[in-house]
């Protein structure tokens, strides 16, 4: 929960910041967030369902090697069940399927990272500041839609202060008490 809150908590301040500047609305720049945030949370699902696909296929297998023992040496049949796991899958399916979902994680993992870095140098290198870009064509479509062509930057620079510092500030208290919750449960104190 807590990767989830942080991942989110950034990353829409950072749709925020660029829904809120001007042009209003959805575009490349907020678009662009977005979609790294879908992926970070995929990969995030991925990984985390891989654990538990794992930890089914090893208690299955360590079932299956006690009862082998237990045929082969004559142990006497123990009552204690809390380590079996329910033979509703096989071991090898959820031993492939934990692979998969592993190697899907981690591959988007690899391409999310790469697009922000691409989408932070298309930022910089001004790739953004094209008519498509920094129109509202697609929240508004072709019949409605709008290009903001000119205005002083005295004007834009006091547009933007506000969706700036906010974002700025929800983003640094995001990841502050992400910490925070993160120092407590190390410390072994349970919230």
């Amino acid at each position: 929960m807590v990767a989830i809150f942080v991942q989110w908590g950034t990353t829409g301040a950072a749709i925020i910041m660029s829904y809120l500047t001007k042009v209003e609305g959805l575009g490349c720049r907020s678009g662009s967030y977005i979609l790294y945030g879908v992926m970070g949370t995929m990969s995030f699902a991925l990984l985390f369902t891989s654990s538990f696909l794992s930890q089914g296929a090893m208690l299955q297998h360590q079932t299956m090697q006690e009862e082998s023992a237990r045929s082969v040496d004559g142990w006497p049949d123990e009552q204690d069940t809390s380590l079996r796991v329910p033979k509703t899958l096989s071991p090898t399916l959820l031993r492939v399927c934990a692979v998969l979902t592993r190697l899907a994680g981690r591959t988007i993992i690899v391409f999310n990272s790469l697009w922000i870095v691409v989408s932070s140098i298309f930022e910089l290198a001004g790739f953004y500041n094209n008519c498509w870009c920094q129109s509202d064509y697609i929240v508004k479509g072709a019949r409605d839609g709008w290009i903001y062509l000119f205005d002083e930057q005295r004007n834009l620079q006091t547009s933007a202060w506000v969706p700036w510092t906010s974002s700025v500030c929800l983003s640094v208290s995001v990841c502050l008490s992400g910490l925070v919750i993160i120092w407590l449960y190390c410390r072994g104190d349970r919230i």
